[in-house]
């Protein structure tokens, strides 16, 4: 369990390191820059990424060293509160199992766009020895059976195995949905394993709300842009097998809409548009992840429990970068502040 002192003491650490968020006004700031080098500047010398992005030349930065170093911020940040008295294998592992997920999509989407030589180049050093299985040799990897190869022994392994084994036919969203599965099956796995009844409803809502949110974003990007290429069993079998407020029969239900309009009928009908955002006035995946940042920061500022402070920070840090990913592509593509505003999680 997670109530011995040393982990009691983790609680302060996390409200401390959220204390040095970037507020409204520093996101304005940023959205005014006029490149990422003037971003790059601003954020080493801000307290929350001082440590992580010392060292950068501000003239020289490149954006995706950048968002390197912004990956590099969060996994100090878990570092941090990894050592009060979480050991391998606790709940603190979900963190880790993410950073696999992740790393073997990015490696999958080189591939599949003919540029596998451009992982070695943001490869995240800091997670060496870290995963499960060898970053190098995904690195290496020039096919898909290479990639195989590299999880070979890993759970990842059974993951990938039918979805790999035929090039021609390589399906990029059905290996997302396997991945990310996975790592919401492991994470909820940890919790039940970690928490009280009592203390697991507060975590569980994290990540089921979390992954709620991606199933709403699947719906709605496919009804957007792709309304003629997906029958509803197709957009069915790219969600994932979690939900916090939407019962499955309500996502069928939209996965069977025709059409953005009766998208939004069906959405709007049992009221889900009062905590994740209305179809049709702005994407609602925007709104959705504001109201999850809200939770978390409820989360972190209320909860006595460790573990449940852990997974409010980790996600809040990672709603931050992601703002501030989107900060700095829309400054590189000089998009109007204004527009890039609307695109932030906060």
């Amino acid at each position: 369990m997670l109530q011995k002192k040393s982990s009691l003491a983790l609680i302060p650490k996390a409200r401390g390191l959220f204390a040095h968020q970037l507020t409204e006004r520093e996101y304005d700031e940023l959205m005014h820059k006029r490149s990422v080098a003037e971003i790059g500047a601003y954020l080493k010398n801000h307290p929350c990424f001082r440590d992580s992005l010392s060292g950068i030349q501000d003239t020289h930065i490149h954006r995706r060293r950048l968002e390197e170093l912004l990956s590099r911020d969060i996994y100090y940040k878990y570092e941090a509160l990894r050592r009060y008295d979480f050991s391998s294998g606790s709940f603190a592992h979900f963190f880790i199992v993410d950073c696999e997920v992740q790393e073997l999509l990015y490696a999958l989407h080189l591939l599949a766009t003919g540029s596998p030589g451009d992982y070695i180049a943001r490869l995240p050093s800091f997670l060496a020895g870290q995963t499960c299985f060898d970053l190098l040799a995904l690195a290496r990897a020039r096919s898909f059976a290479d990639i195989l190869q590299a999880v070979a022994h890993t759970p990842y392994h059974r993951l990938l195995l039918p979805l790999l084994s035929s090039p021609a036919r390589f399906d990029y969203a059905a290996c997302e949905r396997a991945l990310r599965g996975y790592y919401y099956e492991t994470a909820l796995a940890l919790v039940d394993r970690t928490f009280s009844r009592r203390e697991a409803a507060g975590v569980r809502e994290l990540f089921t709300r979390e992954a709620e949110i991606y199933n709403l974003d699947i719906i709605y990007r496919i009804k957007a842009f792709f309304p003629d290429s997906y029958s509803a069993a197709e957009i069915e079998a790219l969600l994932l097998p979690v939900n916090c407020e939407i019962p499955p029969r309500r996502l069928q239900e939209m996965a069977r809409a025709r059409g953005l309009k009766e998208l939004a009928a069906v959405y709007k009908g049992y009221g889900y548009d009062r905590a994740y955002g209305d179809f049709e006035r702005e994407n609602s995946s925007a709104c959705a992840w504001r109201h999850l940042y809200q939770v978390s920061a409820r989360i972190l500022r209320f909860s006595s429990s460790p573990g449940t402070v852990l997974a409010a920070v980790l996600l809040l840090a990672r709603i931050e970068r992601g703002n501030l990913i989107t900060i700095i592509e829309g400054v590189r593509y000089g998009m109007d502040p204004a527009d890039i505003r609307v695109l932030l999680k906060y």
